[in-house]
């Protein structure tokens, strides 16, 4: 997988968790239910946002001269090993993990679509009432009255023999009046991107739970008898909805909505809470950006010296004329000891990817030089591998002012690394003994 998107996934992950956590043990059990709807939904936004941001890092060189020391740029040597040679693995995860994922996200996403299927289609087969200008649509299923953007659902023997509340009714009207619906179906579309993040599971059991105090606290302040419901909620909690994208009047979470009936409206500590929230985002944010990898980072301050021109008469010269190479510079890249080339070339990060008479060279000692020719070349600079395709690759050795081929090796497909001079790679093989003399 990509290292950009798993680091990105891991800061999105931290933020996301850290934000909960506080939730849970700061802002949860406090009676201010409108800043914390508003405090969950930003922090998911903020959360999957943030970590797509990057800031300019500005680096000072320590090395003489006021100039930054890049190690591709070192007069240093290269030894090649192969990591992988014409093997190819039963599986391949590079299209194994997306495929898991686009098939698991289109499983959620059929499922979340299914659920709109069934609302609408029992508004369109069951009778529909209304009150207080809000649609009520009385099924024949039995469970309690919810709600679902502007229509509230429940059972039609219930509402013909008036035994439905009316504080039920308020509760729900009070669900699409605040456009509770738009919460979860929020939460609903990122589980659908995200569903390998537990954590979205918590951030959709908090904004539910919030949702019900909400609506408890407009139903209280109806001038509504508080013991008679706090008795209604005790008699009705055992009986559930039949939609997850509902809002509903009874969850698992009576007992905490009877204990938040008895907070008071405001303290001073909430307030402090609420003010403690503003350095949270904020150290969140530098922390989350800060974790950024290290390809994301730009330099504005004492910039590493240029490649060499291209000109300019370094060891590849020569060898390029020998192999009767005419390289395009804008299809190319090269350092002091380290040059490839191709019929295309693009840059991206910290690949180079070539394609098309591909050829690469780099020094193995300062007589051993190596040259790989292929079809398709991909070069990651950050960790010095080389993955190339139909080809092979050559070995050189300049003996008394002539350049000898000593080996060649073939490859289907072959994955290759670049080590210091500090590492023992293996020698390149010895040439072909002499043929014995003739009697």
């Amino acid at each position: 997988m990509n290292t950009e998107i798993v680091n990105y996934l891991i800061r999105s992950g931290l933020s996301l968790a850290i934000l909960i956590l506080f939730y849970n043990f700061f802002l949860s059990g406090e009676h201010m239910y409108r800043f914390n709807r508003l405090y969950l939904l930003f922090s998911m936004v903020f959360s999957f946002v943030v970590p797509l941001l990057t800031i300019p890092v500005s680096l000072s060189s320590s090395l003489p001269g006021g100039q930054a020391g890049i190690s591709g740029f070192q007069e240093s040597y290269y030894q090649i090993r192969t990591l992988a040679f014409q093997k190819q693995g039963p599986l391949n995860l590079n299209l194994t993990i997306p495929l898991v994922y686009f098939l698991v996200s289109t499983l959620f996403l059929t499922r979340f679509v299914i659920n709109l299927l069934r609302l609408k289609k029992s508004k369109s087969i069951y009778p529909s009432v209304y009150s207080g200008g809000y649609r009520i649509v009385l099924t024949e299923k039995k469970v309690l009255p919810y709600s679902f953007f502007s229509t509230v659902y429940m059972n039609r023997a219930e509402y013909d023999r008036g035994s439905i509340p009316g504080e039920l009714l308020s509760h729900e009207f009070t669900h699409i009046r605040q456009w509770h619906s738009l919460d979860i179906i929020f939460v609903e579309l990122l589980k659908i991107i995200f569903w390998f993040n537990p954590l979205l599971g918590f951030y959709k059991k908090a904004i539910l739970l919030n949702h019900e105090y909400l609506a408890d606290e407009s139903v209280i302040r109806m001038n509504t008898n508080s013991a008679f419901y706090k008795g209604l909620l005790l008699k009705m909690a055992f009986r559930n909805s039949n939609s997850y994208l509902a809002s509903s009047f009874n969850y698992s979470f009576t007992k905490k909505r009877l204990q938040m009936m008895t907070k008071k409206t405001l303290t001073w500590t909430a307030v402090l809470k609420k003010i403690a929230v503003i350095p949270l985002f904020l150290f969140m944010g530098v922390l989350v950006i800060n974790a950024q990898d290290k390809g994301r980072r730009v330099v504005v301050e004492n910039p590493p010296p240029p490649p060499p021109p291209f000109g300019y008469n370094m060891w590849w010269s020569p060898v390029l004329k020998e192999q009767k190479i005419n390289p395009d510079p804008a299809r190319s890249y090269y350092t002091h000891n380290f040059f490839e080339t191709g019929d295309e070339c693009t840059i991206e990060n910290s690949t180079v990817t070539l394609k098309g008479n591909v050829t690469i060279m780099f020094k193995s000692t300062e007589d051993i030089y190596r040259i790989i020719k292929s079809q398709v070349a991909v070069y990651n600079r950050e960790n010095g591998t080389i993955e190339a395709e139909g080809g092979q690759i050559e070995t050189y050795k300049k003996e008394g002012g002539e350049t000898k081929l000593i080996h060649t090796e073939k490859f289907k497909k072959s994955t290759f690394q670049l080590v210091g001079e500090d590492l023992i790679a293996p020698p390149p093989p010895p040439p072909p003994p002499p043929p014995p003399p003739k009697d």
